[in-house]
């Protein structure tokens, strides 16, 4: 594999001489990448025109956008190129310009993998902390920031009901003399 860079436009564009064109006429293709703040980058191919006299060119096909692209030639010489989503794991980013580092030179290219190595590291930092909580851990997150409120209940058994609790969810709450679950049915002050 053979990783292609410096080819940013049509006049840059890698050029590959003898391409198919339909099912007997040859032509020339050039590929370049195309970046566009605010979407990314694409490769782009543009094919010229065997059946007009002189080197014409064709309207050229774009890809999709992608974060962060790379275009090289694969063991059969056919240019291909590899995008960076946004969404990719640090192990993903590693890989990726670990292959592909001699194109990756650029200050955009620098600078656009640090910002995808902090998404990465953010993502990975809410996914533990996510992970993390159990149910138990719940409840006692609930418990640190909940206040201490006394139920009145109103009823024949409960009418004089006033044991401190803390508030664990809108029906569910904990009794700080002997922790244990009380479902309150009613308002809570």
């Amino acid at each position: 594999m053979q990783v292609l860079s410096g080819h940013v436009s049509p006049e840059t564009a890698y050029t590959v001489e003898d391409y198919p064109y339909g099912f007997r006429l040859r032509c020339q293709i050039r590929y370049w990448l195309e970046y566009k703040k605010g979407h990314g980058y694409r490769l782009v191919s543009q094919t010229s025109n065997p059946k007009r006299p002189g080197l014409v060119w064709n309207k050229p096909k774009a890809s999709t956008y992608g974060t962060l692209g790379v275009m090289f030639l694969d063991h059969n010489e056919h240019v291909q190129w590899e995008t960076l989503h946004p969404y990719a794991t640090e192990d993903e980013l590693d890989a990726f310009v670990t292959t592909y580092g001699e194109a990756l030179q650029g200050h955009q290219e620098r600078n656009l993998i640090n910002v995808l190595r902090a998404v990465a590291q953010a993502y990975e930092a809410r996914k533990a902390q996510r992970e993390d909580r159990s149910p138990l851990k719940s409840l006692l997150l609930a418990l640190t920031f909940a206040a201490a409120v006394a139920c009145f209940t109103a009823g024949p058994a409960w009418a004089t009901c006033t044991k401190e609790i803390l508030y664990v969810n809108g029906t569910m709450y904990i009794c700080t003399k002997c922790c244990t679950f009380i479902s309150c049915s009613v308002d809570c002050v």
